[in-house]
């Protein structure tokens, strides 16, 4: 309950309150020896981090949360983490697009192992953002076009809408109008 009350005070734009919260949640976790509570409530806290702009902080609780969920074993939420990770090595100032290239690449890898094709959809997308902004607008299509036939199979139609807009993007950047 913590976490997500700490989400919506993010959303509101309440970071003081977000933070309390997150910590809060990760204290009672922690407590309580609940790993996997505790590894939740630093993914909300480096989500409040970065939605502030406070992304090399973001960043290094990110790593550490990845860290824990490999530990765990936790598959699908370290391929989580380093999807979220990736956006955040993606927004940082200076040219790291290629570490980011490498944490979707890793969390497409490890969705996939786990026969979530959905959920990697979602970490190409953002794939697909680091190629256009590599100036790599081809890649960015092939993927994309990949996706949308995913989502158009699974009928998810909000998903296909982002990367059709996505796929809008890449198009437009290789002059394909």
């Amino acid at each position: 309950t913590l976490g997500i009350l700490a989400q919506i005070h993010m959303r509101g734009g309440d970071y003081p309150a977000a933070h309390a919260a997150a910590d809060r949640s990760l204290g009672l976790f922690r407590k309580h020896g609940h790993k996997p509570g505790a590894s939740s409530a630093m993914m909300i806290s480096a989500a409040i981090l970065r939605r502030e702009g406070r992304l090399a902080e973001a960043e290094k609780l990110l790593v550490a949360t990845r860290d824990e969920k490999h530990a765990m074993h936790d598959v699908s939420g370290e391929a989580g983490v380093l999807n979220t990770l990736g956006i955040a090595v993606m927004e940082s100032p200076g040219d790291r697009l290629q570490e980011a290239e490498r944490h979707f690449l890793r969390a497409i890898e490890l969705f996939s192992s786990l026969n979530d094709g959905q959920t990697a959809a979602l970490s190409q997308t953002n794939l697909a953002q680091v190629y256009e902004k590599q100036g790599r607008g081809k890649d960015a299509e092939v993927v994309l076009m990949g996706v949308i036939r995913l989502h158009r199979r699974l009928g998810a139609r909000e998903s296909e809408m982002r990367a059709v807009r996505g796929l809008g993007g890449a198009l437009v950047s290789q002059g394909k109008l």
